[in-house]
């Protein structure tokens, strides 16, 4: 669309120590990249098992990580957890981050949660900072409330003209944030 895109992630994921719960598990769930790739070896139990990811990336990142029995959901939660009650399971493992989105559950579906990696606050790249202050960026696109509002405390903090940047958002909400 003639726009010149650079990157300037905000989130710095770290892996976290996770422990697998004590009652038995039918399924998997991942909301982001993330999840699989911070799994570990502690999910080895569980890579034969059926694996719900959120959408294409996530799925992508499931099989890279060594699970075999992949199911894309579409990109929405609730998409995601309606397609692990549908295919019949109760007792789901949901490998996420520290911080998420709650959604609620369809009431048949139990998940256990277990964060396996949690995203810090990363601040902008020289280039994006450099780029901002040369007012040679029209666009932020922002992709979840706590990077929409750390990016309104960074660019803040360059003591910019807020016109200078139109902000693209994921959502209703992350917009209301930025």
């Amino acid at each position: 669309m003639g726009h010149d895109v650079i990157t300037s992630p905000l989130l710095d994921p770290v892996a976290r120590d996770w422990f697998p719960p004590d009652a038995p598990i039918e399924a998997l769930l991942f909301t982001s990249p993330q999840g699989p790739r911070f799994a570990g070896p502690t999910a080895d139990p569980y890579r034969a098992l059926p694996v719900f990811a959120v959408g294409e990336r996530t799925a992508a990142a499931a099989h890279a990580a060594g699970f075999d029995d992949v199911v894309e959901a579409g990109g929405n939660v609730g998409r995601l957890y309606a397609a692990a009650a549908t295919a019949g399971h109760r007792h789901v493992l949901h490998l996420a981050a520290v911080d998420r989105t709650p959604v609620e559950p369809p009431p048949a579906l139990e998940i256990v949660v277990r964060a396996v990696y949690e995203a810090r606050l990363a601040g902008l790249t020289d280039e994006a900072e450099a780029r901002l202050r040369a007012a040679t960026i029209d666009w932020a696109l922002l992709f979840w409330t706590r990077t929409a509002r750390h990016f309104v405390a960074l660019y803040d903090g360059l003591d910019l003209p807020r016109a200078g940047v139109a902000v693209a958002a994921i959502s209703a909400r992350a917009l209301a944030a930025a």
